[in-house]
């Protein structure tokens, strides 16, 4: 599954500083991935997804991550916590002038960088805005 051409330049314009977007060098990807640095709102899918849950930490603020690069079938952010291999989380996607899309992904690749920040990959799973 991948998000339509329509889908991802939305998600794309809804990131912060989309002007600086540009693709990776060597592409060994089958989807180009664009650096992108931008924020969005997390949430765990099954209860095994994270260490430590994904509330908030202050009563009212929702989790969030910092992307750095995505494409139409995966994402690549940064946390402040571990997320588990194989896991599943919701990162809800803003759009420019259109609902925010919440996207499904399955974590392929988590690592600690320092102490309180873990780098993680995702791949997409399903759209949930499809579902209804």
């Amino acid at each position: 599954m991948s998000l339509t051409t329509e889908q991802f330049s939305a998600v794309i314009l809804g990131l912060k500083r989309t002007e600086n977007a540009q693709p990776n060098g060597p592409n060994r990807r089958c989807y180009a991935r664009i650096n992108q640095l931008g924020w969005a709102e997390i949430a765990s899918v099954n209860q095994t997804a994270v260490s430590e849950p994904l509330d908030a930490k202050v009563a009212g603020d929702q989790p969030t991550v910092t992307i750095h690069d995505i494409s139409a079938v995966g994402v690549g952010f940064t946390i402040d916590r571990p997320i588990q291999p194989d896991s599943e989380f919701t990162l809800t996607l803003k759009r420019p002038n259109l609902p925010p899309l919440p996207v499904v992904y399955r974590v392929v690749n988590s690592r600690m960088v320092s102490a309180d920040l873990y780098s993680v990959g995702g791949q997409l799973v399903r759209l949930l805005e499809l579902e209804k």
